[in-house]
């Protein structure tokens, strides 16, 4: 089985035994990011993101500029555990 098809099976299984409440929650999160507005804002590759700053694991503010200084910037957005 390939990759599609195993990501189909589990999308199939998870809407199955989903919560309604969440699946409807999620479905609808979906439908607003597939907005044409929300689109507008999406990086091409190659693009420069525009200058931000988050917090790091410690909760301390972290400036991208900052980062910038030091070298590349890499960043990489954890779900976390669900």
């Amino acid at each position: 089985m390939g990759l599609k098809s195993r990501l189909e099976a589990m999308k199939s299984d998870f809407i199955r035994n989903a919560d309604p409440v969440i699946l409807e929650k999620m479905q609808h999160a979906t439908r607003v990011l597939e907005e044409p507005d929300h689109l507008a804002f999406v990086l091409n590759v190659g693009e420069r993101a525009p200058e931000f700053s988050l917090n790091d694991a410690r909760g301390q503010a972290v400036s991208s500029q900052d980062l910038l200084l030091k070298g590349r910037l890499l960043v990489a957005f954890y779900r976390g555990v669900w």
